[in-house]
C-alpha cells in the first residue's frame, strides 16, 4: 500500500519508484546516498514531506547503504518477519499458556530442523544445471546449494558486460575500477595474488555470501578459476 501523501508522485511519475528503489538498494557510500535522497526530496518537492521526513530518521534500518556489512542471505527483512510470522501463526495461539506454549514452540523447531535436513538431502541427490561449463561453475556447483548456485551463476553471467581497468598497484594488491552494463557507477575492486582474496566494494560477498559480478570479472580477467570463500 502506498502513503497517501506519496501515492500522487507514484502516479504522477513512472520515474519516482525507479530513483526511490535507487535509494534503498544501489549506494555504497553514504556521503552519496545523502546527496541522491536530497535530490530526490528536491526533484518531487518532497522537501517538507512528513512521511521521507520519518523514514529517513529510520533509514539504517532500510537503506542499503548503512546494512551491506551485516550478513543477511539477501533476505529483506520485511521478508524475514513476513515469513517468521507465517509459520509462527501455524504452531502458536495467544491464548494458550505457557506449557502449551513451550510444546508447540518445540514441535516447531523440530519440523524445522526435519524440513532442512529433508531439503539437504534432495540438495545432495540433485546437480545443478550449468549455464555455461567452466570450471569456475562448476567449483560454485560443488560448494553452495542449487539456490545460492543460481544466484551466483547469474552474478557470473554478468561478467560477460562488465569493463574494468587497473587503477593502484603495490607489492601485494591491485586494485581495479569495474563497471557493469549501462550502470555508469563503478566498484572499486582488489585482489591480493599471494592469498587470490577479492574485495569489492559493493560487498554483495559480506551482506549475500556470494561473489558479486565485479570481483568475478577481475578473476576471470587474472585466469583464477576457483575462488576463496
Amino acid at each position: 500500500m502506498l502513503p497517501k501523501n506519496l501515492s500522487h508522485v507514484f502516479h504522477s511519475s513512472k520515474q519516482f519508484a525507479n530513483d526511490f528503489s535507487s535509494c534503498v538498494y544501489d549506494y555504497e557510500e553514504e556521503d552519496k546516498w545523502l546527496q541522491a535522497w536530497d535530490n530526490m526530496l528536491n526533484k518531487y518537492m518532497l522537501t517538507d514531506n512528513k512521511w521521507c521526513s520519518g523514514i529517513f530518521e529510520v533509514r539504517k534500518k532500510w537503506a542499503m547503504v548503512y546494512g551491506r556489512h551485516m550478513f543477511t542471505a539477501d533476505m529483506k527483512s520485511t521478508r524475514r518477519s513476513e515469513s517468521m510470522n507465517s509459520v509462527l501463526k501455524k504452531y502458536l495461539d495467544a491464548k494458550n499458556n505457557f506449557m502449551h506454549f513451550f510444546d508447540n514452540y518445540s514441535r516447531l523447531l523440530s519440523d524445522r530442523r526435519y524440513d532442512e535436513l529433508l531439503k539437504e538431502f534432495k540438495m545432495r541427490e540433485r546437480v545443478p544445471v550449468l549455464q555455461v561449463n567452466v570450471e569456475m561453475l562448476r567449483h560454485a556447483s560443488k560448494i553452495y546449494t542449487p539456490a545460492i548456485y543460481k544466484m551466483f551463476q547469474d552474478e557470473y553471467m554478468k561478467v560477460l558486460d562488465c569493463v574494468m581497468h587497473r587503477v593502484d598497484k603495490s607489492e601485494f594488491v591491485t586494485s581495479y575500477k569495474v563497471q557493469c552494463g549501462k550502470k555508469d557507477q563503478e566498484h572499486l575492486v582488489s585482489l591480493e595474488m599471494s592469498t587470490r582474496i577479492v574485495k569489492c566494494s559493493c560487498m554483495k560477498f559480506t551482506f549475500v555470501g556470494i561473489l558479486c559480478a565485479h570481483a568475478l570479472k577481475v578473476l576471470d580477467k587474472k585466469n583464477i578459476k576457483i575462488f576463496i570463500t
